[in-house]
């Protein structure tokens, strides 16, 4: 499903016009990536939790390829992690 795809459903299940489900949409997904960004969490209850952890920097050595056996640094950055919750996997797994 595609995001198009989405706001068609939403609009035709509140009977709305695609071009305000589509603000409202915008609206939502820049809220969540706002939340992401300065609050490193968010969680939306029966759905699922986003959140940014720190990952520090690591001492690596190449398993494969040309460069198997050398040693390198992977630096520190963030991730990014989306748990789902049970009622969704719940759905998933019925």
């Amino acid at each position: 499903m595609k995001k198009n795809d989405i706001i068609k459903i939403m609009a035709e299940k509140r009977n709305i016009s695609l071009k305000e489900t589509a603000e409202i949409f915008d609206t939502l997904i820049e809220t969540i990536k706002d939340g992401i960004v300065n609050d490193g969490i968010v969680d939306i209850y029966g759905f699922g939790k986003i959140t940014v952890d720190n990952v520090t920097e690591k001492n690596k050595v190449y398993t494969v390829g040309h460069l198997k056996g050398q040693a390198y640094t992977s630096p520190a950055h963030k991730k990014v992690k989306m748990r789902f919750s049970s009622k969704i996997k719940d759905l998933i797994n019925s």
